[in-house]
Protein backbone atom coordinates (compact mmCIF):
# COMPACT_ATOMS: atom_id res chain seq x y z
CA UNK A 1 0.00 0.00 0.00
CA UNK A 2 0.97 3.65 -0.69
CA UNK A 3 2.10 5.08 2.39
CA UNK A 4 -0.57 7.98 1.67
CA UNK A 5 -3.46 5.39 1.71
CA UNK A 6 -2.26 3.38 4.62
CA UNK A 7 -1.91 6.65 6.51
CA UNK A 8 -5.01 8.07 5.64
CA UNK A 9 -7.04 5.05 6.37
CA UNK A 10 -4.91 5.06 10.08
CA UNK A 11 -5.11 8.70 10.65
CA UNK A 12 -9.19 8.32 10.02
CA UNK A 13 -9.68 5.30 12.44
CA UNK A 14 -7.89 7.65 14.87
CA UNK A 15 -10.17 10.70 14.27
CA UNK A 16 -13.20 8.38 14.28
CA UNK A 17 -12.30 6.90 17.44
CA UNK A 18 -11.05 10.21 18.97
CA UNK A 19 -7.81 8.83 19.65
CA UNK A 20 -5.74 11.86 18.82
CA UNK A 21 -2.92 11.96 16.42
CA UNK A 22 -1.52 8.48 15.39
CA UNK A 23 2.19 8.06 16.00
CA UNK A 24 4.34 6.13 13.24
CA UNK A 25 7.47 4.54 14.43
CA UNK A 26 10.61 4.76 12.28
CA UNK A 27 9.42 1.61 10.61
CA UNK A 28 5.62 2.79 9.74
CA UNK A 29 3.58 0.54 12.56
CA UNK A 30 1.56 2.15 14.74
CA UNK A 31 1.07 0.66 17.96
CA UNK A 32 -2.88 0.68 19.75
CA UNK A 33 -3.32 0.20 23.28
CA UNK A 34 -6.65 -1.48 24.44
CA UNK A 35 -6.76 -1.92 27.79
CA UNK A 36 -4.12 -4.84 28.81
CA UNK A 37 -3.94 -5.89 24.87
CA UNK A 38 -1.86 -4.29 22.30
CA UNK A 39 -1.83 -4.56 18.68
CA UNK A 40 0.81 -3.44 15.64
CA UNK A 41 -1.15 -1.53 12.25
CA UNK A 42 1.54 -1.52 9.46
CA UNK A 43 0.89 -1.67 5.63
CA UNK A 44 1.23 -4.15 4.12
CA UNK A 45 2.05 -2.76 0.78
CA UNK A 46 -0.43 -3.75 -1.33
CA UNK A 47 -3.39 -1.40 0.05
CA UNK A 48 -3.76 -3.06 2.97
CA UNK A 49 -3.52 -2.66 7.06
CA UNK A 50 -1.79 -5.57 9.29
CA UNK A 51 -3.33 -6.05 12.24
CA UNK A 52 -1.20 -8.13 14.70
CA UNK A 53 -0.99 -8.66 18.27
CA UNK A 54 1.48 -11.16 20.25
CA UNK A 55 -1.06 -13.91 22.23
CA UNK A 56 2.23 -15.42 24.53
CA UNK A 57 4.93 -17.08 24.82
CA UNK A 58 5.09 -20.60 23.44
CA UNK A 59 6.30 -23.38 26.31
CA UNK A 60 10.33 -24.14 26.15
CA UNK A 61 9.54 -27.71 26.59
CA UNK A 62 8.47 -29.41 24.03
CA UNK A 63 5.72 -32.14 25.21
CA UNK A 64 4.04 -28.72 26.79
CA UNK A 65 4.22 -26.90 23.74
CA UNK A 66 2.74 -29.44 21.67
CA UNK A 67 -0.05 -29.41 24.15
CA UNK A 68 -0.45 -25.86 23.52
CA UNK A 69 -0.63 -26.03 20.31
CA UNK A 70 -3.01 -28.85 19.56
CA UNK A 71 -5.34 -26.72 21.88
CA UNK A 72 -4.95 -23.64 20.01
CA UNK A 73 -5.35 -25.58 16.73
CA UNK A 74 -8.74 -27.07 18.07
CA UNK A 75 -10.49 -24.20 19.30
CA UNK A 76 -9.22 -21.63 16.59
CA UNK A 77 -10.79 -24.34 14.16
CA UNK A 78 -14.12 -23.43 15.45
CA UNK A 79 -13.28 -19.33 15.63
CA UNK A 80 -12.47 -19.26 11.97
CA UNK A 81 -16.64 -19.47 11.25
CA UNK A 82 -16.82 -16.33 12.89
CA UNK A 83 -13.19 -14.65 13.33
CA UNK A 84 -11.07 -13.54 10.30
CA UNK A 85 -8.13 -13.44 12.46
CA UNK A 86 -5.63 -16.09 12.12
CA UNK A 87 -2.78 -17.14 14.12
CA UNK A 88 0.94 -17.89 13.64
CA UNK A 89 4.34 -18.73 15.65
CA UNK A 90 6.86 -15.99 15.33
CA UNK A 91 10.42 -16.98 16.52
CA UNK A 92 11.99 -14.46 19.01
CA UNK A 93 15.81 -14.13 18.89
CA UNK A 94 16.47 -16.76 21.34
CA UNK A 95 16.24 -20.86 21.60
CA UNK A 96 12.74 -21.61 22.58
CA UNK A 97 11.52 -17.70 22.15
CA UNK A 98 8.90 -18.90 20.15
CA UNK A 99 5.55 -16.79 20.39
CA UNK A 100 2.02 -17.55 19.33
CA UNK A 101 0.65 -14.23 16.96
CA UNK A 102 -2.82 -13.14 16.20
CA UNK A 103 -2.93 -11.39 12.32
CA UNK A 104 -5.92 -10.06 10.44
CA UNK A 105 -5.55 -7.86 6.91
CA UNK A 106 -7.95 -4.72 6.18
CA UNK A 107 -8.28 -4.21 2.64
CA UNK A 108 -8.52 -0.20 1.91
CA UNK A 109 -10.29 -0.68 -1.07
CA UNK A 110 -12.32 -3.82 0.21
CA UNK A 111 -15.95 -4.19 -1.47
CA UNK A 112 -18.56 -2.31 0.19
CA UNK A 113 -19.75 -3.94 3.42
CA UNK A 114 -16.72 -5.18 4.04
CA UNK A 115 -15.07 -5.66 7.21
CA UNK A 116 -13.87 -2.76 8.47
CA UNK A 117 -10.65 -1.78 10.43
CA UNK A 118 -12.48 -2.02 13.57
CA UNK A 119 -13.66 -5.58 13.06
CA UNK A 120 -10.30 -6.15 12.38
CA UNK A 121 -8.37 -5.12 15.27
CA UNK A 122 -11.66 -6.78 17.40
CA UNK A 123 -10.86 -10.03 15.39
CA UNK A 124 -6.92 -9.87 16.54
CA UNK A 125 -7.92 -8.84 20.17
CA UNK A 126 -10.43 -11.72 20.29
CA UNK A 127 -7.92 -14.33 19.79
CA UNK A 128 -5.46 -12.89 21.87
CA UNK A 129 -8.04 -12.73 24.65
CA UNK A 130 -8.95 -16.60 23.65
CA UNK A 131 -6.17 -18.32 22.85
CA UNK A 132 -3.79 -16.74 26.06
CA UNK A 133 -5.54 -18.78 28.81
CA UNK A 134 -4.89 -21.55 26.66
CA UNK A 135 -1.17 -21.04 27.03
CA UNK A 136 -1.13 -20.05 30.04
CA UNK A 137 -2.91 -23.16 31.19
CA UNK A 138 0.53 -25.34 30.05
CA UNK A 139 3.18 -23.52 31.15
CA UNK A 140 1.65 -20.66 34.10
CA UNK A 141 1.21 -17.11 33.64
CA UNK A 142 4.57 -15.89 32.36
CA UNK A 143 3.21 -17.51 29.02
CA UNK A 144 0.50 -14.82 28.71
CA UNK A 145 2.99 -12.15 30.06
CA UNK A 146 4.23 -10.83 26.29
CA UNK A 147 0.54 -10.09 25.78
CA UNK A 148 0.24 -7.42 28.14
CA UNK A 149 3.90 -6.36 26.83
CA UNK A 150 2.13 -5.58 23.26
CA UNK A 151 4.92 -6.00 20.51
CA UNK A 152 4.87 -7.38 17.59
CA UNK A 153 7.76 -8.89 15.02
CA UNK A 154 7.91 -7.65 11.84
CA UNK A 155 6.25 -9.75 9.11
CA UNK A 156 9.21 -11.18 7.56
CA UNK A 157 9.66 -12.85 10.41
CA UNK A 158 6.48 -14.80 10.63
CA UNK A 159 5.54 -18.27 9.58
CA UNK A 160 1.60 -18.49 9.13
CA UNK A 161 -0.57 -21.48 9.70
CA UNK A 162 -4.20 -21.38 9.40
CA UNK A 163 -6.74 -24.25 9.35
Amino acid sequence: MADGVFEATIRQFFTKHELGAPRFDQTGIVRLQIGDLAVNLSSDGHRGVIVQGRIGLLSRERSRRAAQLRDVLRSNTGLLLVNAAGTFISSGPGAGTESLMARALHRADGPPGGASLDEAIEDVLALMSHHAPILERWDGPAAGEALRRGSAPEPEEAIIFRL
